[in-house]
């Protein structure tokens, strides 16, 4: 199953140049991990009550593009 999260940059996601700050790019990706889930008729707080914990050990990002102020990413698991 695929999902595609959409998400706007705002303006305090962004350093001076308006360029995303590095560490943002993985709080998009923990709402399009919330996004996936929530298709299976669960949402990540559902789960966490039920004992049911899905934890990061291991993230790696390869930077290719910045995003920028006002930028409309399509996140896609």
């Amino acid at each position: 199953m695929k999902s595609i999260s959409k998400i706007k940059v705002r303006y305090a996601e962004t350093d001076a140049m308006q360029v995303v700050h590095h560490a943002n790019y993985y709080i998009y990706f923990e709402v399009a991990r919330e996004d996936f889930i929530e298709q299976f008729g669960i949402t990540y707080k559902e789960m966490e009550d039920q004992g049911i914990m899905m934890p990061l050990v291991e993230t790696q990002c390869k930077y290719i593009d910045a995003a920028r102020y006002g930028d409309n990413l399509h996140n896609r698991n």
